[in-house]
């Protein structure tokens, strides 16, 4: 179903609905590689980056699969104004 604007729609809405709650950060954990493969091709950071979402840290070789070491990065999108 990639490319198809179903994640893209579904993103929107979760946002929407979240902003209502009164939720102001929106957060990612995405598993992330230097060295794309078979399994892991960084299409998860490049879709939240279309979304607005900006990376704020890697976590370095923390996720092991498929024989392969991992870095998490975690990304973030500010979605509410933040008033004291």
């Amino acid at each position: 179903m990639h490319q198809k604007g179903i994640g893209r729609a579904l993103y929107e809405c979760l946002e929407k609905k979240l902003k209502e709650m009164g939720i102001l950060n929106l957060y990612a954990c995405i598993a992330y590689t230097s060295n794309p493969n078979q399994y892991l091709t960084n299409g998860s950071m490049y879709f939240h980056q279309k979304l607005g979402y900006e990376l704020v840290g890697t976590f370095h070789k923390c996720g092991y699969k498929f024989g392969n070491w991992y870095d998490m990065i975690w990304m973030e999108k500010i979605i509410g104004e933040h008033k004291l």
